[in-house]
């Protein structure tokens, strides 16, 4: 009776998926799961049923999706640019019980998003964005993001949340391998980190 195609969720499978994760991650607090793998109220609440309250999400859509239902966190983790940056202030003003923040890699949109905030006297939560080898978004963790990050932590109407660091594109089939690849790409980011904590610049977090 279900017209095709459609897409069939399967809640009992979901449930023991989220378990899992928490087994995993061994405190529900260290989790942000991204909503772009599903864009489905229902898997979000699922997961908010566990105590899951900080989410990921890819688009302005997406990220309404996670306030309409109640996500109390919400990291548009895209770098917005153009209209998406007033979209995601009309975001922060349509729904003020979630905590919105998203990413920058550069003094750009870095500059865009404080004077915009500065008008509406608002606060905006920005992690800096770092690549560390996919070569998709972000900026490589050198020179030029310690400045960043500076500026980041200096500017009047944004909130330095810390590092946004994504590693996608290390899939080698091996765990093993795989691990010594991550721990590899994650030096840098943790040199950077050490040498602005060192200038007393504080790195809160790093997803």
């Amino acid at each position: 009776t279900i017209a095709t195609p459609a897409l069939l969720i399967f809640p009992e499978r979901i449930k023991l998926n989220i378990q899992r994760m928490l087994e995993i991650s061994g405190d529900v607090n260290r989790l942000r799961p991204h909503t772009k793998t599903h864009k489905t109220a229902e898997v979000i609440k699922l997961q908010q049923e566990v105590g899951i309250n900080k989410f990921k999400c890819a688009t302005i859509a997406e990220a309404e999706l996670l306030a309409k239902c109640g996500a109390k966190e919400i990291l548009l983790a895209m770098q917005p640019v153009a209209e998406n940056i007033n979209r995601f202030f009309k975001l922060k003003e349509t729904y003020p019980n979630s905590y919105f923040s998203t990413l920058v890699d550069n003094d750009l949109i870095l500059e865009q998003i404080n004077n915009l905030a500065g008008k509406k006297s608002m606060k905006v939560g920005l992690w800096m964005d770092v690549n560390v080898g996919m070569n998709r978004t972000g900026i490589v963790p050198d020179e030029k993001a310690f400045k960043l990050f500076k500026s980041l932590t200096t500017s009047e109407n944004i909130i330095a949340e810390g590092f946004h660091v994504y590693d996608g594109h290390l899939r080698n089939p091996n765990f093993n391998q795989r691990k010594k690849d991550c721990d590899t790409a994650f030096e840098k980011v943790l040199l950077l980190k050490a040498k602005l904590e060192k200038e007393s610049f504080n790195v809160k977090h790093i997803i």
